[in-house]
């Protein structure tokens, strides 16, 4: 594989890196041929996660390392999207998190009838449902939700803290997580129990 001598410098460098590369430098080509090159030192196809944004592009880093390394496609179950590899985490260690397997997963539709259900059962004005899923889904992504509420309390009479905790309290109950969830409580688990095998 050709590689310029700045994309060799990332193949071949040891620990951390940052690689800055805008769209169409070969930020993929080099991706994998790092890869390639980790397998021909020793490492594992199978302990290497290499994480992309769409499935599109994880398919394509896949077609390519089999091309480069000559392994079925199946040696590569780490090369996901961020959901999916979260998921994957999610789906083999949830009962550490108190969930029984097999877990769900809560669609935009389940999510918005969950709250109305909430609304409803505190006799809450059901207009305001969708912000208020809107903001359980900014917090969410904010990586601190509570941080979030902090600054944004309220929308109309409700403080959006109490709807968040009954929200989640629902969704816990009913052994489910939204698709926001899946980043947040994988990272948690990273993060907090850092002696899971994955």
């Amino acid at each position: 594989m050709e590689l310029s001598e700045q994309q060799n410098m990332a193949v071949e460098h040891i620990g951390p890196a940052l690689v800055v590369a805008g769209a169409g430098s070969g930020k993929t080509r080099t991706l994998t041929a790092k890869i390639a090159h980790l397998i021909e030192t020793g490492y594992s196809p199978e302990n290497i996660l290499a994480i992309t944004f769409t499935n599109k592009s994880a398919d394509e880093m896949k077609r390519r390392l089999v091309s480069l390394t000559g392994l079925s496609i199946g040696r590569f179950p780490w090369v996901r999207t961020y959901h999916s590899a979260c998921y994957q985490i999610l789906r083999e260690h949830c009962h550490l998190l108190g969930f029984k397997p097999p877990l769900q997963i809560y669609s935009d539709y389940q999510q918005q009838k969950l709250i109305k259900e909430i609304m409803i059962a505190y006799d809450m004005d059901r207009k305001y449902a969708y912000p208020i899923r809107a903001a359980v889904s900014n917090a969410k992504n904010s990586g601190n939700p509570k941080a979030y509420f902090d600054t944004h309390s309220r929308i109309g009479p409700f403080r959006l803290a109490d709807i968040y905790t009954r929200y989640e309290k629902s969704l816990f109950e009913k052994n489910a997580v939204d698709f926001d969830n899946i980043l947040l409580l994988a990272r948690d688990l990273l993060r907090d129990l850092s002696l899971i095998h994955i």
